[in-house]
């Protein structure tokens, strides 16, 4: 399902460039900003660091 906002965006896209909805719904995605989340890289390794021996 497609954000309402984003919808009206593409239609108003498409219209102008005389593109298929899916085709412009995809392009006004890659112009968005991404959306930087932490869930892939952790604060702190899970490890400690090595002790010397």
């Amino acid at each position: 399902m497609a954000d309402p906002a984003r919808l009206v965006r593409a239609k108003k896209y498409a219209l102008e460039n005389v593109l298929d909805i899916f085709d412009a719904l995809d392009d006004i995605r890659s112009e968005e900003a991404r959306h930087n989340d932490f869930h892939g890289k952790p604060l702190r390794p899970t490890l400690p660091s090595r002790r010397p021996c």
